[in-house]
């Protein structure tokens, strides 16, 4: 996707069977600990990692995942990254039920927030798409959490994909 994370983020494996994810775990958490600063150890820690690498892709075209868990502002936040090939358009979200938001157009492409559900009479989740077509290809990022938590991550999201965030997009707070 891009050569540089925003700050804050980790690349982490997906999709690992739940047997395994524990003993993975353990062993990321010490390296991540020994290696990178500010990152805490201990069972909390491995728990967490353990969910987030265990945690089914969001689409089958994932090919890597990253976790916002660096640094003060860490939210916690799990983006699944896809690369769809030979498309013209890729559509604002993979789940059967969803209700478009917002959408953030930026250079070459468009980030969509949306109410998604896989199907009816089940929790409604939110979800932010940033999407943007390289030749052949379109770069995909996924995320599902809180409104909040999109909101504060939406520029990173972006720049994963390798747009530039547009300045325009967060509005000003009174002071």
């Amino acid at each position: 996707m891009t050569d540089a994370l925003p700050f804050g983020w980790l690349p982490t494996p997906f999709g690992v069977e739940e047997a395994e994810a524990a003993e993975l775990a353990m062993e990321l958490t010490r390296i991540a600990a020994d290696s990178l600063p500010g990152v805490i150890g201990g069972d909390q820690a491995r728990r967490a990692m353990a969910a987030t690498i265990g945690r089914p892709p969001i689409t089958a075209n994932t090919v890597g995942r990253v976790w916002h868990v660096l640094g003060a502002g860490a939210t916690g936040a799990i983006v699944d990254l896809s690369v769809v090939e030979g498309t013209e358009s890729v559509v604002d979200s993979p789940f059967a039920f969803t209700v478009s938001q917002r959408t953030v157009p930026f250079s070459g492409g468009r980030a969509v927030l949306s109410f998604v559900a896989p199907r009816e009479h089940v929790p409604v989740s939110m979800m932010l798409r940033a999407q943007r077509r390289v030749g052949q290809r379109t770069l995909v990022a996924d995320v599902i959490d809180a409104a909040p938590v999109l909101g504060f991550i939406l520029d990173d999201v972006i720049s994963l994909v390798g747009g530039t965030p547009p300045a325009d997009v967060h509005p000003a707070v009174p002071s």
